[in-house]
């Protein structure tokens, strides 16, 4: 269940923000450098990237659900996510 912001986005304004999420997603974007992605990397803050928010909603209702925790999640790299 989550209990802290979830987090989706892409700013800089985010670095803060993202070790308070329960579950960090970061929007991949081909060829262009991601700060957030760098930033949690860097720091050892688990996140799973997405290209569409759909994908996004699915691995959401999947936690909300109880169909998969937060911890099974970012273990499995469900299919169109990458987690790091």
């Amino acid at each position: 269940m989550l209990t802290r912001p979830l987090l989706s986005r892409l700013a800089v304004s985010d670095l803060s923000a993202a070790r308070a999420a329960d579950l960090l997603f970061v929007k991949v974007i081909p060829n262009h450098t991601n700060d957030l992605s760098k930033h949690c990397i860097r720091e050892k803050i688990p996140f799973v990237q997405f290209a569409e928010f759909s994908q996004v909603k699915i691995a959401v209702e999947a936690v909300v659900t109880g169909t998969q925790t937060i911890d099974q999640l970012l273990a499995d790299k469900p299919a169109g996510l990458t987690t790091v």
